[in-house]
């Protein structure tokens, strides 16, 4: 990680989860703390969204997004595109759940593979100090989806199924 400090920032979602990883760190050399971001809107409910610009200077910034809800996944991405622009050093975004995974290929006349519209709005991120954002994306539906995304953003295809087999056998 280097000496350079980690900010970790979320969507309202997952503030707390946010929260609580922040306090994980409490006990390494390298810095990591939680910056919130002010998810206002104006009046027409278009997104009014403020976040702290200094405390990402410089910084590896990570970002916990839920794109569950189709009406959020606009505000995020303007959050997510800003953060190279106010000079992250470096950018991962934590993506849990790709919601338009099991939509990745055209099998009848008329389809549309969200999976590719989806991918292409997250290659759309723009390159950091250090190069491109990471995106880590747990259990996606297939694995051909990682060629969807642009070369702007390296996609970490993750899996939590050990984590989950464990889980059953705790007693």
């Amino acid at each position: 990680m280097g000496s350079e400090k980690v900010i970790i920032m979320s969507c309202p979602q997952m503030e707390r989860l946010a929260r609580e990883t922040t306090g994980l760190f409490r006990h390494y050399a390298v810095p990591v703390e939680y910056s919130p971001i002010d998810w206002g809107n104006f009046p027409d409910e278009f997104p009014d969204t403020r976040l702290n610009a200094l405390a990402i200077r410089n910084s590896q910034v990570w970002f916990l997004a839920d794109f569950s809800d189709p009406t959020e996944i606009f505000r995020q991405l303007a959050v997510i595109y800003a953060l190279p622009r106010y000079r992250a050093r470096s950018l991962k975004v934590f993506l849990p759940f790709y919601p338009t995974g099991t939509m990745e290929r055209v099998d009848r006349e008329g389809a549309i593979a969200t999976a590719m519209t989806l991918a292409q709005m997250l290659g759309a991120i723009p390159l950091t100090a250090d190069g491109p954002a990471k995106i880590f994306i747990l259990d996606i539906h297939a694995l051909p989806e990682r060629f969807y995304f642009s070369d702007n953003v390296i996609p970490c295809l993750e899996t939590a199924v050990p984590a989950l087999t464990k889980s059953f056998h705790c007693k």
